[in-house]
């Protein structure tokens, strides 16, 4: 994400990071999230933690 974002390709990131959010199940988004938020990025670990509580539970379960 980190990468994407230093490139320049925010609107793909934001994308990733709600897609992932959204998809994965909820430790892997908060160890995402605290990997995020140890590197400065705040912003997209605040926002996979925002989008996982909205849309609980991995998409797999859910189907």
């Amino acid at each position: 994400m980190a990468l994407l974002r230093a490139q320049g390709q925010h609107e793909l990131t934001d994308n990733l990071v709600h897609i992932y959010a959204r998809d994965r199940d909820d430790q892997d988004v908060v160890r995402t999230a605290l990997v995020l938020h140890e590197q400065q990025a705040v912003a997209d670990a605040e926002a996979l933690l925002r989008t996982a509580a909205s849309h609980p539970g991995p998409a797999v379960s859910r189907g």
